[in-house]
């Protein structure tokens, strides 16, 4: 079954050592991999020049494996900008299309909320758009509409599920307790 794996940021600031992480974990058989803009360990996002010449040397190494790697390209602009959707918009289109030059096989943008943005990204990037459900996502159904290739639920499901689990031990512990004259201790 293929796989993929959420690389972060590939583990280096150094395109030589993202180089060899991404062909080490080609050599596990990954066929493709989330590649985010964030700075890992730093604060903001990569320059979009800098972020391309990341993209690219991942690309260059999956080439010289004779891997076509899947390069999910993940910008967290809007979490970056999100109180200015304008800004935000205009600087997300723009890594997209460093990053498809580069060699981007997707587009991930965490963060969109808005169906008439989403659209506007959809329309706007020519690589197949993922986004993450989170609260004020559209409906899955109407991401379809609007062109979203992908949906992401992140860590969602985990949280909801740790919530339920916290509260079963809760109220399991709740009952297990003995009563003192009729009171719930």
């Amino acid at each position: 079954m293929p796989v993929t794996v959420d690389f972060e940021g590939g583990y280096s600031e150094n395109d030589g050592e993202l180089a060899g992480n991404i062909s080490r974990l080609l050599d596990t058989g990954v066929i493709g991999i989330n590649f985010e803009d964030r700075v890992v360990k730093g604060t903001g996002l990569y320059d979009i020049d800098r972020q391309a010449r990341r993209i690219s040397a991942i690309h260059k190494a999956a080439e010289h494996k004779g891997v076509e790697l899947f390069i999910n390209a993940r910008t967290d602009v809007f979490f970056e900008h999100g109180d200015d959707a304008e800004q935000a918009l205009s600087e997300a289109l723009d890594r997209a299309k460093a990053y498809t030059l580069a060699g981007a096989s997707g587009y991930f943008v965490p963060g969109l909320v808005d169906d008439a943005v989403i659209g506007r990204i959809c329309d706007g990037v020519s690589l197949p758009v993922n986004v993450m459900v989170m609260e004020g996502v559209p409906s899955n159904a109407r991401l379809a509409e609007l062109g979203v290739a992908r949906i992401s639920y992140g860590p969602i499901p985990y949280i909801r599920a740790m919530k339920t689990l916290e509260q079963e031990a809760r109220t399991t512990f709740e009952r297990s307790q003995p009563r003192v004259r009729g009171v719930e201790r």
